[in-house]
């Protein structure tokens, strides 16, 4: 697929790339945005690919964006949407408190001197979030019965309808993924893991570096009013294969509930306009690992080894410096610090502990 006279020329380029790094053809794809095309990956199950401008330093970013569900059963999907925020080492997974709407979503920047190469690199993140949506309704059938087909956000082709057969891209895990991480997990790995933890570490953004094992690196970030951990890491997981980790975690003791709504506040100011945040992992509550009451948040940035060069690194650190100013900016804003424990849901007991 091509969109080589695009009216935005680097958009088109960008787009192409994508369409030709994941095999799309004019008759799963469906034209339907300025800046973007629409395709279908199976019978109702569609990806939005976006070339976004606008922002203040003039860079572009890719979008993809995967609708699972619209008007599902919050409370019976809860375990799949913690499941899908473990496996989707690639993409977030959009989901607001209390509701049954879930997508999912990747951002990435499209520098000028790599706008094709970039775009054709994480259109594998698309091909992860096809894998994923695939599981999930899957998933949701299998544990719900055939009525959790009625949550699905699907919508037909606007010319084969549901007569659609699947695309190869649900293959592409094991096709492309895991073999060229598989490659990639030596000298590859450490190098990309050495050179984004030095570049963090010489930004001045990491503070008492520390390595834990031979595939971790441990920093401490300054936050506003906590101290919080930025882990830079190599991890496997069930889709990606291997993947660079740059993760930063805020302890805590906020009740679950307001510490998934927290997750919710970050995630959309992560995907908002102009942000400048690379968007290739959820934010979600981190239980307290001393057995006390309460949850932090903390936020994956995942790049799949397959996806991954060794020019991003300066990209990588400038993330991590991004993210860490997006939550010093909402603390600003009034978010509630971190030893916050709802006194609705508490014990008198807990909150003195807290």
């Amino acid at each position: 697929m091509s969109f080589t006279q695009h009216p935005e020329a680097t958009a088109g380029a960008a787009l192409t790339a994508f369409g030709r790094a994941l095999e799309i053809t004019y008759a799963h794809a469906a034209r339907d945005a300025p800046n973007g095309f629409t395709w279908w990956i199976a019978p109702g199950l569609r990806q939005q690919v976006r070339i976004e401008d606008g922002a203040p330093d003039g860079m572009r970013w890719l979008r993809i964006e995967t609708p699972l569900w619209s008007g599902a059963d919050p409370l019976a999907i809860a375990p799949l949407l913690d499941a899908l925020r473990q496996y989707a080492r690639g993409a977030a997974v959009l989901h607001a408190p209390d509701s049954g709407d879930v997508t999912l979503v990747s951002r990435v920047p499209l520098p000028d001197p790599v706008v094709e190469a970039r775009a054709a690199a994480f259109a594998g993140t698309g091909a992860i979030q096809a894998f994923l949506a695939a599981w999930a309704w899957g998933e949701a059938r299998t544990r719900f019965g055939s009525h959790a087909s009625w949550w699905r956000d699907a919508l037909p082709h606007p010319e084969l309808g549901m007569d659609l057969d699947p695309h190869s891209v649900l293959g592409y895990r094991d096709r492309v993924l895991r073999p060229q991480a598989e490659a990639r997990a030596g000298a590859f790995a450490e190098a990309l893991l050495a050179g984004t933890a030095d570049a963090i570490e010489h930004s001045g953004l990491g503070l008492m570096r520390q390595r834990q094992a031979h595939d971790k690196v441990v920093f401490a970030v300054d936050v506003g009013p906590t101290l919080g951990f930025l882990e830079v890491g190599l991890m496997r997981g069930p889709v990606d294969a291997h993947a660079l980790a740059v993760a930063i975690s805020l302890p805590g003791h906020l009740a679950e509930s307001r510490a998934h709504a927290c997750s919710h506040e970050l995630i959309l100011r992560h995907l908002a306009p102009g942000a400048g945040a690379w968007t290739l992992g959820s934010w979600m509550p981190l239980p307290r690992r001393d057995g006390r009451p309460g949850f932090g948040l903390t936020h994956g940035l995942f790049v799949p080894l397959a996806l991954a060069e060794p020019a991003m690194v300066p990209e990588l650190a400038e993330a991590a410096a991004r993210s860490v100013d997006l939550v010093q900016t909402w603390f600003d804003d009034g978010a509630p610090g971190p030893g916050h424990l709802d006194r609705a849901e508490a014990t008198a007991g807990e909150r003195l502990v807290a």
